[in-house]
């Protein structure tokens, strides 16, 4: 953050010495002129201000959107080495398997309704379908798939989303590729990414407080 305001400052000021040496000699030159010359002068170094200060702006904008776009995700992303380092470790836990077993029981003797609530985050099309995964670090070693629904199911599960507050987060390709997955079962390796993305964003949620992006 410090870096991108000290590059924006040598930015406009590299552009505001540009403008003012080029002016200068103009403006010695207006004392010397009628009014109405000098005027003249005047208006047309400030169209030239605001238009490189536009200029900039027109630059500077989509750049900066970039980067803190390209830095949120870089600092949310799960990388797919951290996901399978975390899956190596938990399978040699005992306590940690017989937590997982429990867990996947519970889920199988419970109705995919009941299962919501404990949902970490609701991934929608948004409308034709949801997909509920739970992840809990420590517990569960990868996300798993706690239920599942098209239409009106759906529109069922993201009620009770909203309902125990958790984050319902429109994702078409992801919640159409989770769809097709067992109930229970961890998510496969070519969705790792795509779903720590949406795990980390959920984490930034908590973080700020905030609500669900739907």
């Amino acid at each position: 953050e410090f870096a991108k305001s000290v590059l924006k400052a040598v930015v406009f000021g590299a552009v505001l010495w540009h403008i003012v040496t080029g002016l200068v000699p103009l403006l010695v030159a207006s004392v010397y002129l009628t009014p109405e010359a000098s005027g003249k002068i005047a208006w047309s170094a400030l169209l030239k201000l605001f238009s490189f200060a536009f200029l900039v702006f027109l630059v500077i904008g989509p750049l900066d959107f970039g980067l803190q776009h390209w830095l949120f995700i870089r600092d949310q992303r799960m990388s797919k080495d951290d996901v399978k380092r975390e899956n190596k470790d938990s399978e040699g836990d005992p306590h940690l398997k017989g937590h997982l077993k429990s867990l996947r029981e519970e889920m199988a003797t419970s109705p995919p309704q009941e299962r919501v609530p404990g949902a970490t985050v609701v991934v929608t099309n948004p409308t034709h379908y949801a997909v509920a995964l739970r992840y809990e670090a420590g517990a569960t070693p990868l996300p798993i798939v706690v239920a599942k629904g098209m239409d009106e199911q759906a529109a069922v599960i993201r009620g009770l989303a909203a309902l125990h507050h958790i984050p319902l987060i429109a994702n078409p390709p992801l919640a159409r590729a989770l769809h097709k997955l067992p109930l229970d079962q961890p998510i496969p390796e070519e969705l790792f990414e795509a779903v720590s993305v949406v795990l980390r964003w959920v984490a930034e949620l908590d973080r700020l407080g905030g609500g669900s992006p739907r």
